[in-house]
């Protein structure tokens, strides 16, 4: 939830779009919504701390599924789209907010 929020706070590029999407489809309150889901998921998760920063096993997960994905298409840089097609595998509550034909949308967005 915390790479999804960041995404949709970024304002540029991609996200940006992302942002308009939400706004639209699911109303100007989606980010409240999520931040209150992001305080119930804090208070449920283990971290690891990797170096000087604390991160959930979960977008550690995260990460390696959009880096697996940005390698199958060979590609050198993680992108907002590898990271989205992730989070959608690993966090299967997100449908709570965004059901499927949305998060292909957002795919689509973000590809």
């Amino acid at each position: 939830v915390h790479l999804f929020i960041g995404m949709c706070k970024e304002g540029t590029g991609v996200c940006a779009e992302l942002f308009m999407y939400l706004f639209h489809k699911v109303g100007p309150d989606f980010l409240e919504k999520l931040s209150l889901r992001k305080q119930f998921d804090l208070h449920h998760q283990e971290y690891k701390k990797i170096g000087q920063y604390k991160l959930s096993y979960k977008a550690i997960e995260i990460l390696q599924i959009a880096k697996k994905r940005m390698e199958r298409f060979q590609q050198v840089v993680v992108n907002e789209g590898h990271v989205m097609y992730a989070l959608f595998r690993v966090d299967t509550n997100i449908g709570e907010f965004i059901h499927i034909q949305m998060q292909e949308d957002i795919l689509r967005i973000t590809a």
